[in-house]
């Protein structure tokens, strides 16, 4: 069975467009922080039929974490990533 993303609550930095940079979220009950961020990128945006999707790969205390964010829905998920 292959890893799902679950949705999940995200604070942000004031950002000037867009979401803001991921700062701390909820995982199962507890807020953790975002100690560093690895990695980002984007998919789609650019065709009509392709919905934009902001990726981010975080580190917190807890291992390594990517976060997305889908502005159509406006909803922030979360996937564990293997081996961290």
């Amino acid at each position: 069975m292959s890893p799902r993303f679950r949705l999940c609550r995200v604070e942000t930095a004031a950002g000037h467009a867009g979401p803001g940079e991921p700062r701390r979220f909820l995982l199962q009950g507890r807020w953790l922080p975002v100690d560093a961020i690895e990695d980002r990128w984007y998919e789609g945006g650019v065709a009509p039929e392709r919905e934009l999707v902001l990726y981010y790969r975080v580190v917190s205390g807890k291992g390594a974490f990517l976060l997305r964010f889908l502005p159509y829905f406006q909803r922030w998920q979360v996937l564990k990533v293997d081996g961290s």
